[in-house]
């Protein structure tokens, strides 16, 4: 007997939601990203069209995509912000995200004639600034300074070129590890956070060379609060944490590529 096939979606809608709902991600923040996904999608798609509009003759590297393996390197800023969940007396927030950078390097391994497997070990460098909001006039700010070291796995699938420029889609993992860790401040982070990296993009074939444009989306999936503080630590600072439930990051990436 076959199953309509509402009933399958049903089924997927339900599994995605339960995985969401098993790393505590915040299925409203989701959608935010996706709205902002929807938004970048739209412009990349108005830029590619443009740009091969423009640029239609002649094909630049027309063997560049039959190549096994890609070498290059991407830069680009990063708005770093945190999802805090409150449990206490006091109240944590993040006012805004903050700018950070990222460069690294990126290494893709052609997997089929429309996807690729990347890797692209990379610096990542940003700051958040946390407000704890002790009494009514009284608030306590934490600036966070982070240096990440970062091993993004990612799968990239791509659209038919078209002409010069070629759409993609791009998710996958991201391995972080903080280097820059302050055990004094009021709030204190572990050093390792997994990742959840969705996003998308286009490549443009110049003469010499191919260029990407790409934005993407981190989640994380860990609580790194760190509730261990040391036993000398201010009876104010120990009251900030225990006030804290948990402390998962999230990242707005544009990253220009070169390869």
């Amino acid at each position: 007997m076959r199953l309509p096939c509402s009933f399958y979606c049903f089924i997927k809608k339900q599994t995605l939601k339960s995985i969401l709902l098993r790393y505590k991600v915040n299925i409203g923040i989701t959608s935010f990203y996706m709205r902002k996904l929807l938004l970048a999608f739209i412009l990349i798609l108005s830029s590619t069209s443009i740009y091969s509009q423009k640029y239609s003759k002649p094909q630049n590297l027309p063997e560049f995509d039959q190549k096994r393996w890609h070498f290059g390197f991407t830069l680009g800023p990063e708005f770093q912000d945190f999802r805090i969940s409150n449990k206490g007396s006091f109240y944590s927030e993040v006012p805004s995200s903050n700018m950070g950078f990222h460069v690294g390097i990126i290494t893709s391994r052609k997997m089929g004639r429309y996807f690729n497997l990347r890797m692209i070990p990379s610096l990542s460098l940003g700051q958040k600034t946390v407000n704890t909001k002790l009494s009514a006039t009284d608030v306590e700010s934490t600036v966070i300074k982070s240096t990440y070291i970062c091993l993004p796995i990612l799968v990239k699938y791509k659209a038919l070129r078209i002409d010069n420029a070629r759409p993609y889609l791009i998710s996958g993992v991201n391995f972080k590890y903080d280097t820059a860790t302050d055990f004094e401040a009021p709030i204190t982070l572990k050093k390792f956070d997994t990742c959840l990296e969705f996003g998308l993009g286009s490549d443009f074939y110049l003469q010499t060379f191919r260029f990407g444009i790409e934005v993407r989306f981190s989640i994380g999936l860990n609580n790194m609060l760190d509730t261990n503080r040391p036993d000398d630590d201010p009876p104010a600072y120990s009251s900030i944490t225990s006030s804290i439930n948990s402390i998962r990051a999230k990242t707005f990436t544009i990253a220009f590529n070169f390869e």
